[in-house]
């Protein structure tokens, strides 16, 4: 053999015993099958990733009658529908020729594609001669719609396609002793495209499509309906069952193409508010792209910079909410470089033009406890630019005891302060006086002066101060790094911010307040109220 998988030339020389245990392996083993069938078709080893192993874990619970309620959102090109609508289904014709399926997506020449993949790897030699009760009726062989000889069927169709007069499972799902067996199901596979994201038209639709007429395609209670999509918004079909709108619970398997703590939590706290009605499935799995061959930094930030709410959906499977939004984060311009020791001026390269930095000033806003369902504390570096604009230097953040804000803080203050050879460093400490920053304002006046460290009184709400944001973020005033490791983690949170405050986190965005209302004085001199 040419491989560890018999061919069909080794599978007739095999002793008829051995062959038939190996056909039962196939029939319980999916993982067995999915490697076999994927070598078969491609003469090419499947690679059980994280993802895909996260994947047949999942069905397997289906398979049981555990779960008969999922949704599976992973991003684009990872292996998800390949895995559900072509090798599961395939793995079930063979376990039980019976079982009846529908499955649905967006485009009639994609789903057409899947069945006719399912159709030619049970058409296979080798599964021919393993399994030769799949037998298919020879009138019934269209792309769209084809039985077995023992009663099964399957039927693909579009969003929009016909289904009625088409059902998934099997009344007759228990045994004599009352144990489930799987009969068929319904796979619901990327209802709308991915340029539909903005389309709320288009996915109210099909949501009510499913409501009214798919969701009762089933002839059990105990049918699985499965949805495998990537998030395009939060008004997609994962989203509106995810906050109740099929009046059921389902087991939520988000898979981002990158696990991040930040983006956990903001998906652990979505599960109290708009996914109410998810069981969130907990991956285990190490911080990092999660396949980066398919993922990786480079191509993660081209996204973030480009479009980071198809990040947040497509990417992260975690849409943010666009309604309200006040921030554009394709306003934001980017320097290249930072130089704090230059003589005598501190000075950035942007755009191949070296800016002298006049003025340094950091800003800062603490929280108030250190649980991670709450803020931050962070420290921003600012300058202003002799070109009139200000740039966000450096960055420090995290969730500190008091003792250790005092430390770290102490040593970010002192990184930037005046020493040699640079003429000068930081000019004034400006600390919101609340909570956590009234002792973190006390200390440090006690070692920088009085005349140093700003004790900031916050008057006006987050919102109208963001208004104030506005017109120097959308007139190209406000620069950050390109590569500094905490600019993801501040695009995310502009990207997120809303106006009804339901957004998780602000606190980057608190202190870039401050630096426009004392650097840039709400914009160059005028708010967005005075020209309104």
């Amino acid at each position: 053999m040419s491989s560890r998988f018999p061919g069909i030339a080794d599978l007739k020389e095999m002793p008829p015993e051995d062959v038939a245990v190996f056909a039962e392996l196939l029939r319980q083993s999916f993982t067995l099958f999915v490697s076999y069938a994927f070598w078969l078709r491609r003469r090419a080893r499947y690679r059980w990733t994280p993802i895909h192993k996260i994947i047949a874990a999942t069905l397997h619970l289906v398979d049981l009658g555990l779960e008969n309620r999922v949704i599976l959102n992973a991003p684009p090109r990872m292996g998800k529908s390949e895995s559900i609508t072509i090798l599961w289904v395939a793995w079930h014709f063979i376990r039980r020729p019976a079982c009846r399926w529908l499955e649905i997506s967006y485009s009639d020449t994609l789903i057409a594609s899947q069945s006719l993949a399912i159709r030619q790897t049970l058409k296979l030699p080798e599964f021919r001669y393993l399994f030769p009760a799949v037998e298919f009726s020879p009138d019934q062989e269209a792309k769209g719609l084809w039985w077995t000889t023992e009663g099964g069927s399957l039927r693909v169709a579009s969003s929009g396609g016909q289904i009625t007069g088409f059902e998934a499972g099997d009344l007759d799902d228990l045994d004599d002793k009352g144990r489930y067996t799987f009969s068929g199901g319904i796979i619901i596979s990327d209802p709308v495209k991915p340029d539909d994201y903005k389309s709320a038209v288009t996915m109210s639709a099909f949501n009510e499509r499913y409501v009214h007429t798919i969701s009762n395609r089933v002839n059990s209670p105990r049918t699985p309906i499965i949805v495998e999509a990537q998030r395009i918004s939060n008004s997609d079909l994962s989203g509106f069952l995810l906050s109740g709108g099929g009046g059921c619970k389902w087991l939520h398997v988000r898979i981002p193409a990158k696990i991040d703590p930040d983006d956990q939590e903001k998906a652990d706290r979505r599960y109290t508010k708009d996914w109410r009605f998810g069981r969130p499935v907990k991956l285990n799995l190490p911080d990092g792209y999660i396949w980066p061959e398919k993922y990786d930094e480079t191509r993660d930030l081209e996204l973030l910079e480009a479009a980071p709410e198809i990040r947040a959906a497509q990417q992260m499977q975690n849409p943010s909410d666009t309604g309200g939004k006040i921030l554009q984060t394709f306003w934001l311009k980017r320097f290249e470089s930072f130089d704090v020791d230059s003589w005598p001026h501190p000075r950035v390269k942007r755009d191949g033009e070296i800016i002298k930095i006049k003025r340094l000033d950091i800003f800062a806003d603490t929280a108030s406890k250190t649980q991670t369902q709450h803020d931050y504390t962070v420290l921003q570096l600012w300058g202003l630019g002799e070109d009139g604009n200000i740039y966000l230097l450096d960055q420090l953040r995290g969730r500190w005891e008091m003792p250790e804000l005092i430390r770290l803080s102490e040593g970010f203050l002192n990184r930037y302060a005046d020493r040699k050879p640079r003429h000068y460093g930081w000019r004034t400490v400006h600390v919101e006086d609340a909570s956590s920053g009234t002792g973190l304002v006390q200390f440090l006046r006690r070692i920088w002066g009085a005349h140093r460290i700003d004790g900031v009184k916050r008057s006006r709400d987050k919102v109208s101060r963001a208004f104030d944001a506005v017109i120097p973020l959308s007139t190209g005033r406000i620069w950050i790094p390109e590569n500094a490791h905490w600019v993801p983690k501040f695009i995310d949170e502009m990207n997120e911010f809303t106006g009804d405050d339901s957004h998780d986190h602000d606190d980057q965005l608190d202190p870039m307040f401050d630096a426009v209302s004392v650097l840039l004085d709400g914009g160059g001199g005028k708010s967005i109220f005075d020209l309104v």
